[in-house]
């Protein structure tokens, strides 16, 4: 599936009333490779990065912005975005909540089939959530107070 259909499939099952403000990208750093980058943005605003190229050559001057707050450098690739943005068209909720990986757990807490009642319970344990996964989560109780970061 080329990524223009998996990313619609993505944006198309996420709660009502944050359909039209997030949105999830992906582009590669050139033809040949596999490589590339992957980032979520609320309102036009990225506010994660996922690099391939952090991963495989850190960076050891990056400068840290915003984003390394909810995702740190190097943290998360592109690669692993768009395997996240498969599984949540293709298995549901269920199996991403279950597993250990924030952008899957993302996703799903901005999923359509994510109610208020299992959001409250996801928050009760706010210590355990990644920064990504616990950002996502506020963001989706309080649309309105969003992106003040």
């Amino acid at each position: 599936m080329r990524w223009s259909e998996l990313r619609s499939r993505v944006e198309a099952e996420f709660a009502e009333e944050i359909r039209d403000r997030v949105s999830v990208h992906v582009t590669r750093h050139h033809e040949r490779s596999r490589s590339g980058r992957g980032w979520i943005a609320i309102d036009g605003k990225e506010i994660a990065n996922f690099c391939d190229w952090s991963v495989y050559y850190p960076n050891p001057d990056h400068r840290e912005s915003h984003k390394d707050a909810l995702a740190g450098y190097g943290e998360l690739r592109a690669w692993d975005f768009k395997e996240a943005c498969w599984a949540i068209v293709h298995e549901g909720i269920e199996p991403a909540l279950a597993s250990q990986d924030p952008l899957r757990q993302g996703l799903a807490v901005l999923h359509r089939k994510f109610g208020k009642r299992r959001l409250g319970e996801l928050l009760k344990d706010r210590e355990a959530l990644h920064p990504l996964v616990l950002f996502l989560s506020e963001f989706r109780k309080n649309p309105d107070a969003a992106t003040n970061r």
